[in-house]
């Protein structure tokens, strides 16, 4: 089963990324806080996160590193970080990728599948998502 998470405060922009993703994915989800996105990486496998940095509770920056824990269930989960703010730097976290605000729906594809490339370079017994990424990308 692929899941996303989109995580941002603007929730017109949950909409708008889930009404373009959800045909790519069994379930969407979304939280506009970090307690609720880490509630949701808490509980439930992605096969992709998608978040925003600048949240109005607190910084995007605490759900990476809460799902980067290694007792995680999203530990090698690949994320998309959305920032209008430059600097952040994807390479302090595994996995991850950033997306400069304001994107378009191809600039979110062509994230998603980078993430895939680097995925493939992994060996499959390290790398959980794979499949749910070639999923996504079968389905688009």
């Amino acid at each position: 089963m692929s899941r996303l998470l989109i995580v941002d405060d603007d929730q017109d922009l949950c909409v708008v990324i889930s009404d373009y993703l959800e045909d790519k994915f069994d379930e969407v989800y979304s939280a506009q806080s970090v307690p609720g996105a880490i509630g949701h990486v808490k509980s439930k496998k992605f096969s992709l996160i998608i978040l925003d940095l600048n949240l109005v509770s607190g910084s995007g920056e605490s759900v990476i590193k809460y799902a980067r824990r290694k007792d995680s269930i999203n530990v090698k989960t690949p994320i998309i970080v959305i920032s209008g703010e430059l600097g952040f730097d994807i390479s302090l976290h595994s996995n991850t990728s950033f997306l400069s605000k304001p994107f378009d729906e191809s600039n979110l594809l062509d994230k998603i599948r980078s993430l895939k490339k680097k995925d493939d370079s992994v060996s499959s017994e390290q790398s959980a998502t794979h499949p749910e990424l070639l999923k996504l990308l079968n389905k688009g």
